[in-house]
């Protein structure tokens, strides 16, 4: 505890300014304007999720009031953070860290999932069973490094989220592989293996064993799953519906 709180500099160190602005959901703007804290490094997506969530709320509060689609104000905000992200890598000229760990520009990435779960969901389109696979494919090959981030974050995001939403239109065996419970059960704990993954990553570093820390990570994850995760859950689930 004292390596990663205490004042001793090293890979897990956490500083207390960096647990706040983990604990406010502001850290993935902390670690671009003041400092990184590498065993918190993982929390920027965090935030940004966080910070789109209460955007998504907000447009969903007022779609419902003022009846209106949402889906058009979706895509005028997603283009607006699309631009963004363009006009800082290649107007600014600012590395990949300082434009997409901001939400003003990442959070581009899930409006696109939410906008094609709303425009497949009220299709009525068939659309053919190895569509998700080539759009699988393709957003790996967008993924190469000499493509611009921009791109990346853009249409490599636009057919993992296609790819997502079709892909009950793959084969039987395809859809039996991918609901195998090992799978599933990996799904249910990805949540706190996502937390716990980054400091296990970084006693690597340490020198510890690989096959250990993978292993450790998982089993912590398992843990906080069903003993932190799933409580705390219900609590405010039960909390929420007792009010309603």
């Amino acid at each position: 505890m004292w390596v990663i709180f205490g004042r001793t500099e090293n890979g897990l160190h956490v500083g207390y300014q960096s647990v706040l602005e983990t604990l406010t959901f502001t850290y993935n703007y902390y670690s671009i304007y003041v400092a990184h804290t590498p065993v918190l490094d993982h929390i920027w997506s965090l935030c940004i999720e966080e910070h789109t969530y209460i955007l998504l709320a907000l447009i969903a509060f007022l779609s419902r009031k003022y009846q209106f689609d949402p889906t058009k104000p979706l895509i005028a905000l997603c283009l607006v953070f699309l631009v963004n992200g363009a006009l800082l890598t290649f107007g600014q000229h600012l590395e990949y860290y300082n434009v997409y760990w901001r939400s003003d520009t990442r959070s581009a990435s899930i409006l696109i999932g939410v906008i094609s779960f709303l425009l497949f969901n009220q299709s009525d389109k068939k659309v053919h069973p190895l569509t998700s696979i080539a759009l699988l494919a393709l957003a790996v090959a967008f993924n190469l490094n000499p493509i611009a981030d921009p791109i990346k974050y853009s249409l490599r995001t636009i057919c993992v989220a296609t790819a997502i939403c079709t892909i009950k239109a793959l084969p039987d065996y395809v859809m039996r592989f991918l609901c195998h419970p090992l799978l599933t059960r990996i799904g249910l704990i990805s949540f706190s293996l996502y937390l716990w993954q980054q400091p296990c990553y970084k006693m690597i570093h340490q020198g510890h064993s690989r096959v250990f820390l993978v292993a450790a990570a998982f089993i912590i994850a398992a843990f906080s799953y069903h003993f932190i995760e799933v409580p705390v859950r219900k609590f405010l689930n039960e909390l929420g519906a007792s009010r309603a």
